[in-house]
């Protein structure tokens, strides 16, 4: 039986009151082999995740991010599911709140249904399809709610875009993105939080993410930037509804114009047969 995205929303509320209980406790921070930080709740969150995953949808492969820390990478087909227990480390260490459970399917290498879960916030945001996403309020311990508002992404306020920017991976390559286009406002957020402002109109941009300490992505920053905006309303980091794409650089070296091919001239016509002798 395949998975449904209100099933999605219960294994991400299972896992946020987990990860809540630890959160109210004073836990220990750990470090992985590069340099990430790691609390008792990433693996415990997992384990419940792990555990909703196989029960709703028995043989569905899972790439999860503590268990591919640790050496376990799954073979997989085209469809999976792909899991980040508590995405946002270093906001749940600062007791911020700014934290998520990150759970999407994948199909041929593009999201298809997703879950986002602010568990201090009470704040859930579901992608059921790639044209159907909503968020609501949703505490940790219940059950999905039945008032759901739809997700929108705003067009482009004539005074300028509002960009959410990473408060743990700012970078000059983030920099230079925003400089491509008119933006009145940096709005700052962690974890997948930074996409789910953008969905709900509370932003306009997000740019790409810099990978974290020089090395590969996290498996969460892998879709979260796709996740849960409806596919047609606007794709981050592709420019707002309203703002022109930035120009595309110039080719070569000269930074210039590239010259026009010459014209080619026409080829001349063949020439005509001589005119046949009439036999008297």
């Amino acid at each position: 039986m395949a998975i449904t995205p209100d099933t999605l929303a219960r294994i991400a509320l299972a896992a946020g009151k987990e990860i809540m209980r630890v959160y109210r406790t004073d836990f220990s921070v750990e470090r992985k082999h590069d340099n990430s930080v790691l609390t008792e709740a990433d693996g415990l969150a997992e384990a419940i995740i792990l555990k909703g995953l196989a029960e709703a949808e028995p043989g569905l492969k899972v790439i999860a991010e503590e268990a591919v820390a640790g050496g376990d990478m799954p073979e997989h087909g085209s469809r999976f599911a792909l899991v980040d227990p508590l995405d946002g480390t270093k906001e749940f260490v600062a007791k911020n709140g700014e934290f998520t459970v990150n759970i999407a399917i994948i199909e041929h290498g593009r999201p298809v249904m997703g879950v986002v879960y602010a568990p201090a916030l009470h704040r859930l945001f579901v992608a059921e399809s790639p044209s159907h996403a909503w968020q609501a309020k949703a505490a940790s311990d219940g059950p999905p709610p039945a008032k759901r508002n739809p997700l929108r992404i705003r067009p482009a306020p004539a005074a300028g875009l509002t960009a959410v920017a990473s408060k743990s991976h700012r970078s000059p390559e983030t920099d230079t993105w925003l400089a491509k286009y008119k933006v009145a406002g940096i709005a700052g957020a962690g974890s997948a939080l930074k996409i789910c402002l953008v969905a709900p109109r509370g932003a306009d941009a997000y740019p790409p993410p810099r990978p974290p300490h020089g090395g590969g992505k996290k498996i969460g920053e892998s879709f979260q930037p796709r996740q849960p905006l409806p596919r047609g309303r606007g794709v981050v980091p592709r420019p707002p509804p309203g703002v022109p794409p930035p120009p595309p650089p110039a080719r070569g070296g000269g930074g210039g114009p590239r010259p026009r091919p010459a014209a080619r001239r026409p080829h001349p016509p063949p020439p005509s047969p001589p005119p046949r002798r009439r036999r008297r």
